[in-house]
């Protein structure tokens, strides 16, 4: 007899500012053909493999979650929002590949801490990309910049580092360097490390070389990816997290979505990223991520199967503990719902949510009055503004560096 898993958070004792310091809530964007449902799937596999040791069941996931072609993975995920858990950090990832405008996009975006652009290496920034990246500025949203499909004919990696550099406001640090043309990946140098390559020779990761090593496997190929890696680090400097967090420069990463090449790296700069910032009241004044219970919805669509007549209203924790069955107020009408359904995309599996934190994504079910930007709260009254200004973003940040600073 199977028991459905419950999606839960670790132990209550742990206070809501704890809990939002361990979430990371990412926005993986692009143009329509970049990508992002596979690279979302890649993310979902490598964090599968890293926690295999401590769930067997996960094991059994892996070769399912991972996209085995162009096809497969272009098909969409069931959920807009999938949980992971890596680095000892929860990290949601919310997918926009069904969203048809810059608006559906930025309501996205306005339940999300940091963006992934997804960049195709044979399109490179396009109007809509650029777009896309002048919406993350408008909002103060850090970005990571993933230079997908390195394995398929493209532009040379000078050349769309360039357009990143003029095409938008942010100085690319990249931190990865191919060695081997678009269409011919074979290693792809680490350049915040100081002497490892990434071996892709066949196709896989086949482990970590040495420079020394590389140069006598590679060939010319390692000369010519060796200087311009030097040429690159000269002119656009290494990475800081200061700047990334401050919107100032964006992590530029080679890879490909498909078979998950440069995936943990992408993870491990989403840890890097914010924590789960404060949402802001109408008035631009932070609210606390520690204040009762409050969430703001950003995505209301029609549910399927059991859930077939219903709206499923995804909403993003903004304070407190959300439980299960609980009461909450719906700012906009004054109205007080009970929450007895709410479910969570851990995985590959749609769990029931026993409760939630600040930085969570959950799906909960029925209200036809609830609207993007909506706010619901529990007990403080309570209502958000639909996306941050440039000084609300300022004054989160300042108050999200005395978190970090006090952890």
């Amino acid at each position: 007899m199977s028991v459905n898993p419950v999606a839960t958070s670790p132990p209550c004792n742990l206070s809501s500012l704890q809990e939002s310091l361990r979430r990371r809530t990412v926005a993986v964007i692009g143009p329509r053909g970049a990508g992002k449902s596979a690279l979302t799937r890649s993310l979902m596999s490598c964090a599968a493999k890293r926690e295999a040791t401590k769930s067997p069941h996960i094991r059994n996931q892996m070769t399912t979650l991972a996209p085995r072609s162009r096809n497969t993975s272009s098909v969409p995920l069931e959920s807009v929002a999938t949980r992971l858990d890596y680095r000892d950090c929860v990290i949601t990832v919310i997918d926009d590949t069904d969203q048809e405008s810059i608006e559906d996009t930025r309501r996205i975006l306005s339940a999300a801490d940091t963006a992934v652009i997804v960049i195709g290496a044979a399109a490179g920034i396009d109007t809509e990309t650029a777009d896309l990246f002048e919406v993350c500025r408008m909002l103060q949203m850090p970005v990571i910049t993933f230079i997908n499909r390195w394995d398929c004919a493209g532009e040379p990696a000078l050349t769309l580092i360039d357009e990143i550099l003029g095409k938008t406001t942010l100085l690319p640090v990249p931190v990865n360097w191919p060695v081997g043309s678009a269409g011919t990946l074979r290693a792809l140098i680490d350049l915040t490390a100081p002497d490892r390559v990434d071996d892709y020779q066949y196709g896989s990761a086949a482990g970590e070389l040495s420079h020394a090593t590389a140069a006598l496997m590679y060939g010319q190929d390692w000369t010519g990816a060796a200087a311009e890696a030097a040429l690159v680090a000269a002119q656009h400097r290494t990475y800081r997290r200061s700047e990334f967090l401050a919107g100032i420069a964006t992590p530029a990463l080679f890879g490909d979505g498909l078979r998950g090449i440069s995936a943990p790296k992408l993870l491990d700069f989403v840890v890097d990223s914010w924590p789960a910032l404060p949402r802001h009241n109408a008035d631009g004044t932070p609210h606390p991520v520690n204040a009762p219970f409050s969430g703001q919805v950003f995505k209301v669509g029609p549910g399927s199967g059991r859930e077939q007549g219903e709206n499923i209203v995804h909403l993003r924790v903004c304070s407190g503990r959300f439980m299960r069955g609980s009461n909450v107020r719906h700012a906009q009408t004054g109205h007080v719902l009970r929450v007895d359904r709410a479910h969570q995309q851990v995985g590959l599996h749609r769990l029931p949510v026993a409760d939630a934190w600040p930085g969570d994504i959950i799906e909960i079910y029925g209200s036809p009055t609830l609207r993007p930007g909506d706010t619901l709260y529990e007990a403080t009254s309570t209502e958000f503004i639909s996306a941050p200004s440039f000084a609300a973003r300022a004054a989160t940040r300042s108050l999200a560096e005395a978190h970090l600073s006090a952890s």
